[in-house]
């Protein structure tokens, strides 16, 4: 997710170019957060929780990428809308990561999951945009996503991983 979305917004590209881009990086981000929830759901959490996060994570991929595809751009908010529903259907394994997970690590995962929020609705609402030239919203949103990956790595690699 980061690799190609370091390439996206460093690059200059061909209109057509900039668009295939572009759909690399929403993909990136659907297959980033399918992938967060893959670790949790086989490891943490089981019963319909585990299927229904699983499904929702998977069935969210295949349905972001398709909309990626089509030969026009969805509306606008479309795609922070279903990268925040599949974020937020996380809430579903609350009960059960509370017995799993030590309290610091639950805590690191919501502040990631709050982090990702707010950065995706000042990346929609494109403000606050202090030196849109320096350090504008756009900025602010990929600072967020660099600290909430972060955040979640930690959480996977020294919370969920050494259960498995």
């Amino acid at each position: 997710m980061l690799g190609i979305s370091a390439l996206f917004h460093r690059t200059n590209f061909t209109d057509s170019e900039w668009m295939r881009f572009r759909r690399l990086d929403h993909i990136g981000i659907y297959l980033c957060i399918a992938g967060g929830y893959t670790p949790i759901a086989m490891v943490a959490v089981d019963g319909w929780v585990q299927k229904t996060l699983l499904i929702t994570a998977w069935v969210s991929v295949a349905l972001g990428t398709t909309i990626r595809f089509l030969p026009f751009d969805p509306p606008y908010g479309l795609m922070n809308g279903l990268f925040l529903s599949m974020g937020w259907v996380a809430v579903l394994a609350i009960p059960q990561l509370i017995g799993f997970l030590e309290f610091e690590w639950l805590l690191l995962l919501g502040i990631g999951g709050v982090l990702y929020t707010i950065g995706a609705f000042i990346v929609g609402l494109r403000r606050p945009d202090p030196w849109p030239e320096i350090f504008g919203y756009h900025e602010i949103w990929h600072a967020m996503v660099v600290a909430a990956a972060t955040l979640h790595y930690c959480v996977m690699a020294f919370g969920i991983i050494p259960h498995a």
